[in-house]
Parts: structure tokens; sequence; C-alpha cells
């Protein structure tokens, strides 16, 4: 993705050195996975967070705020 980066702001500057431009960079964005370890799995099990699930945590969640 960096390389791209660099590839297009070269290829626009080959163009026109004078045209402004801007990179939007961001590297491990919201898309890309994110696992957790057994370690953590493990311990959110144990406070059954989520036994009633997402909707109902959130609601709580929401509720105590």
């Amino acid at each position: 993705m960096a390389d791209d980066a660099i590839h297009w702001m070269r290829q626009l500057n080959d163009i026109d050195p004078s045209m402004p431009f801007m990179v939007y960079y961001v590297p491990s964005g919201t898309h890309a996975p994110h696992y957790p370890t057994p370690e953590w799995v493990e311990k959110i099990s144990d406070l059954h967070l989520f036994d009633k699930g997402w909707n109902a945590l959130r609601d709580t969640i929401f509720a105590n705020q």
C-alpha cells in the first residue's frame, strides 16, 4: 500500500509538478482484522459480558453512562 501511494505521488509529480495533491494513507485502518489472544478471549468469556449478545451489552453500557 505504501509503494502504491509513493508511485501515485511520483506519477502526479511527473504529470504536473505544480499541481497540489493529497495522500490519505492509513495502514492497518479499521478494516484490518484484529484478533485477541487466547488469554484475552478466556478473560472476557469468564466475565460473561456477551452472554445476552452485543446489543444488550451496548444498552447496559449506555444506561450506565
